[in-house]
C-alpha cells in the first residue's frame, strides 16, 4: 500500500469513528486524538528532523491503532476481555492504555462501522514509518 492510499485509509476509518464523540460526556474520539496529538508535538520537538506528514495525522494513526487493537483483542481473547501484563504497564504510555481500554470496552460499537477485517488489514498495512516518510 503506498503513502497515498495509507492517508486515505487512515483518514476514512477515524472519520467513521465519529460514533465514539457520542458515549460518555466525554468526545472519546476526540479526547484520545488530542492525547495522542500533545504526545506526538513533544516527541517530534525533541529531536529537529522534518516529519512527511502532519501532527494530525500521526494523531489520527495512533488514535486508530489504539482504538482498533483493543477492539481486535477483545473479540480474539476467550474471555473477551485482553489481559494487560502488569509488567507491561510502567513502559506503555498513558494514550496508548486508555486508546485500548477504549477499544476493547466499546469493541461492538466500533465493529458495527468497521469491520474486522478492515481493522487488521488498517493495522497490517499502514505505518509510521510510512506516514512520516
Amino acid at each position: 500500500m503506498n503513502k497515498k492510499q495509507q492517508i486515505q485509509l487512515t483518514e476514512e476509518l477515524y472519520d467513521k469513528l465519529h460514533i465514539l464523540n457520542n458515549i460518555e460526556m466525554r468526545a472519546i474520539r476526540d479526547h484520545l486524538f488530542s492525547l495522542h496529538k500533545k504526545e506526538e508535538k513533544k516527541h517530534r520537538g525533541f529531536n529537529g528532523r522534518e516529519y512527511g506528514s502532519s501532527l494530525s495525522l500521526s494523531a489520527k494513526y495512533f488514535t486508530l491503532q489504539g482504538l482498533l487493537g483493543g477492539m481486535l483483542s477483545a473479540f480474539s481473547h476467550p474471555t473477551g476481555k485482553p489481559v494487560v501484563e502488569l509488567s507491561e504497564i510502567c513502559y506503555t504510555r498513558y494514550s496508548v492504555l486508555l486508546s485500548r481500554s477504549y477499544g476493547a470496552n466499546y469493541a461492538e460499537r466500533i465493529k458495527c462501522v468497521i469491520s474486522m477485517s478492515e481493522a487488521k488489514d488498517f493495522l497490517k498495512s499502514v505505518s509510521y514509518i510510512d506516514l512520516i516518510k
